[in-house]
């Protein structure tokens, strides 16, 4: 994400994971393990960030928990739009979008509904 000002399945592709900028982020970066983190992230997922660059300069965030965590909920159109990013690249916008509002009506469906999106999910991409 800091590398690309994203993160969605395009930046999953084995090109991208390959890119020489994300393997220097990546092993500049250390993730360390904190017990009261770890012990929040039962029920949410808490983290904090601390950046300190090589000329020693510190960029810290507190601790929080991610967006779209039951105490800061996506909106409708965020969920959309995050559905899309991870959907599109990989089904296509046309078969993303039949899955998704498939799924909005998802307590309404009848049986033939309901066995067109099985289809639309477990087909492959």
């Amino acid at each position: 994400m800091i590398v690309r000002g994203g993160f969605g399945a395009r930046e999953m592709d084995a090109a991208v994971l390959a890119d020489q900028d994300i393997i220097r982020v990546s092993e500049a970066t250390e993730l360390i393990d904190d017990a009261e983190m770890t012990a929040r992230s039962v029920e949410k997922r808490w983290a904090a960030v601390t950046i300190i660059t090589k000329d020693g300069a510190r960029y810290e965030a507190e601790p929080r928990s991610a967006r779209g965590d039951v105490d800061a909920p996506l909106s409708e159109d965020e969920m959309r739009d995050k559905f899309h990013m991870f959907a599109d690249p990989v089904l296509g916008r046309a078969r993303a979008e039949k899955i998704r509002a498939l799924c909005l009506r998802f307590d309404a469906l009848d049986s033939k509904e309901f066995a067109g999106l099985l289809d639309l999910v477990l087909a492959a991409p």
